[in-house]
């Protein structure tokens, strides 16, 4: 009878992986520890709009919105920014949490990407910056993106990683107009390996995707194309 039970509550217990990552995420959030909230489900292709939006959250606070956003799987666009946006409930576990942390709450029905662009151009701040950057990116926007960026103040300070990604994706597609702007070395490297990995398997997209999803799927270039 025992051994019965046992295999019962392991059957109908809730062995939903990305539902532990998420709840796990929660419990961090709730404590502000927002770099442990980025160890949840790292190495991980599971996820969800929730553990999505929690990681996004926890990017933004940590200000390394521009360098790790894409090292985690971004499956909502902009929308990602919306708690609860895929649920049919009015209200989800959390919502109301997840946006005091977040500091402001969308309008009813407003995109990812308007709720982003409302906010930077109410507060203007550095953190609302990279989350309206962060959007355009995650909308596939470059000439958005591009757009923004031009007209943020330069400092001359390195810019991240995936807006270099960014922009160098940019000036492939505008050869007539580039922006010039101080890259990595390491960065355009990478991009020449990436462009050349694609020309290698021109003639088969599904080897040329599973190969660039293993060797960049880190990568804003990755997230452009696949």
């Amino acid at each position: 009878v025992l051994s019965l039970l046992f295999v019962l509550t392991g059957q109908i217990g809730n062995n939903a992986t990305v539902t532990h990552m998420e709840l796990a995420a929660w419990g961090y959030v709730h404590d502000g520890e927002y770099e442990k909230v980025l160890k949840v489900g790292a190495r991980s292709d599971d996820t969800n709009a929730e553990l999505t939006a929690l990681r996004i959250l926890a990017l933004a606070k940590t200000g390394e919105l521009g360098d790790r956003l894409f090292y985690y799987p971004q499956r909502y666009g902009a929308d990602a920014l919306i708690y609860n946006r895929y649920s049919k409930q009015t209200k989800a576990y959390g919502a109301g949490e997840y946006y005091c942390h977040l500091g402001e709450e969308p309008y009813g029905g407003e995109s990812g990407r308007s709720f982003a662009e409302r906010m930077y151009m109410k507060h203007g701040s550095a953190a609302w910056r990279d989350i309206y950057l962060a959007a355009l990116l995650l909308d596939k926007d470059l000439d958005a993106f591009a757009k923004v960026w031009r007209a943020m103040p330069q400092d001359g300070a390195a810019l991240p990683v995936h807006y270099q990604e960014a922009l160098c994706l940019y000036n492939e597609q505008h050869p007539d107009a580039p922006i010039a702007f101080k890259a990595d070395d390491a960065v355009v490297t990478r991009f020449a390996d990436y462009r050349a990995l694609q020309k290698e398997y021109a003639g088969d997209d599904i080897v040329a995707k599973n190969v660039s999803k293993r060797k960049f799927g880190n990568s804003y270039w990755c997230y452009y194309d696949y």
